[in-house]
Order: structure tokens, then C-alpha cells, then sequence
């Protein structure tokens, strides 16, 4: 962001401070200081910074003038960073997030079963897509006569986070 001052007559005006203040985010002035709050100058530079997916609001303020900007922050399926899994009766919970905890909708994940397990629909491979909270549940069935096996290798996102977990027969018992 840009801050130009200026006077009744719309000619640029220097010297001029003006408060930014940031909420739900930070801000980075000419110098890269991070804070949420600065003083600025007319032709002064700010690079506003969300961290949490959602609206950031930005306030001007020039003694009795004030000016305020949202900008919505989201996140992308490029930016999945973290895969996490958990499982609970035959059930497994693919979570992705990004760098930050923001969930991430729409990332590609495939799970592959090995040694016998099936995905709910019978087959030993699919891709799936994450929902809007970044989550995605995979049933998965296993053979009886099976005591322990491998049931999910998730590659996410051209294979930059892999992870595997184990799930025993009597943990889907």
C-alpha cells in the first residue's frame, strides 16, 4: 500500500504522518519493521502481512480523517505445508493445513492400501480433495485374518509431505 496525502486542491502533500494501524495481521514499513501500528509519510511504502486466513482491516488515520480497508486473506491448495492423520474405528482423517494451522480446501491427497486393506469403496487406491476445514475421511476395511498392516500412504501436493500410518486389527475392532 501506497499513502499519498493531499490537500483540498487533490495535489500530493509531503510530510504529512499518518497512522496505519492493523488488526488480524501485521504490517512492514520501507525499513522491514513488523509491528501493527506505524507512522508513515506521504509516497511511504507498507506491505500489509496476514498470517490467519480471513479479513485483515486496515486503518488511516490523519488527524480527523479516517480511512479503512479489509482485505480478505486465503489460502491456496499450493500452500499445503502439514498433513496430519489420525484414525478411529476403520476411519481415517486426513487434516492438511498450511505453514501457519490454516486449513487447506481442496489439496489432492491418494491413498494407496497395502497387505489386503481396501479404501471404503472396495478399491486399493483414490484420490481424494479436502474440504473447506482442510479435512478429508477415508474408510478403510481390512481382512480379518490380517493382524497388522500398512493402510494409507498419503502423498499431498507433488509429493512434498509424505506420511504413513499403522493401523492394526484391533484398532479397527
Amino acid at each position: 500500500m501506497v499513502f499519498t496525502a493531499l490537500d483540498a486542491d487533490s495535489a500530493a502533500v509531503s510530510g504529512i504522518p499518518t497512522t496505519v494501524k492493523v488488526t488480524n495481521g501485521f504490517l512492514i514499513d520501507s525499513l522491514n519493521r513488523v509491528g501493527t501500528e506505524r507512522i508513515v509519510y506521504a509516497n511511504d511504502t507498507i506491505w500489509i502481512l496476514g498470517l490467519k486466513t480471513g479479513v485483515t482491516t486496515v486503518t488511516a488515520t490523519n488527524g480527523t480523517l479516517t480511512s479503512t480497508a479489509k482485505i480478505n486473506f486465503a489460502n491456496a491448495k499450493t500452500d499445503a505445508r502439514v498433513l496430519s492423520l489420525s484414525e478411529s474405528a476403520g476411519t481415517v482423517t486426513a487434516s492438511v493445513t498450511d505453514f501457519y494451522g490454516n486449513p487447506v480446501a481442496g489439496a489432492s491427497l491418494t491413498a494407496v492400501t497395502t497387505g489386503g486393506g481396501r479404501l471404503g469403496n472396495g478399491a486399493s487406491s483414490n484420490t481424494f480433495s479436502t474440504n473447506a476445514e482442510g479435512k478429508v475421511e477415508i474408510g478403510v476395511t481390512v481382512k480379518q485374518q490380517l493382524q497388522s498392516h500398512s493402510i494409507l500412504r498419503t502423498t499431498l501436493m507433488r509429493k512434498r509431505l509424505i506420511s504413513k500410518t499403522q493401523v492394526t486389527q484391533q484398532e479397527l475392532s
